[in-house]
């Protein structure tokens, strides 16, 4: 990679001897564009854990006035994924536990949850998704 000289502040991307900063910043932009296809897909896990949380409110509260003591693990559990669906979609770390507990608690609501579990956990798993919620990935 060339090394900036003094004139890189300047705006005249035709003076000679100007590195453009496309040229420093191209590795980090390669990477960006790598994996925001992935990323994307991520953060699309926390859209479902917030339809999830949503639906295991309504379901817990639902419960309530039926009298049924299942009801606070079901609001709980719905506020658990709200929290999970925000950490998930500003990709923070912890999140990826708990979303992975998601995911396979998902696989046994035979047969779109199953779908729906396998992809969470590949989108998690993978090499990409590890990546995605790795500190260098942060940086970039």
């Amino acid at each position: 990679m060339n090394e900036l000289n003094p004139h890189e502040l300047n705006p005249n991307p035709y003076a000679p001897g100007v590195v453009q900063k496309k040229e420093i910043l191209s590795e980090v932009e390669t990477v960006r564009k790598q994996y925001l296809s992935h990323e994307a897909s991520v953060k699309s896990i926390g859209v479902v854990c917030v339809v999830g949380g949503l639906f295991s409110i309504v379901s817990g509260a639902d419960l309530v006035a039926g009298g049924n003591m299942i009801a606070i693990a079901l609001i709980l559990l719905g506020i658990a994924q709200f929290v999970v669906a925000i950490g998930i979609r500003k990709l923070h770390a912890w999140s990826k536990i708990p979303a992975t507990f998601l995911s396979v608690c998902a696989l046994f609501a035979v047969p779109m949850g199953t779908l729906i579990g396998f992809y969470m956990l590949y989108l998690l798993l993978s090499k990409k998704g590890t990546m995605v919620f790795s500190p260098e990935y942060k940086e970039i």
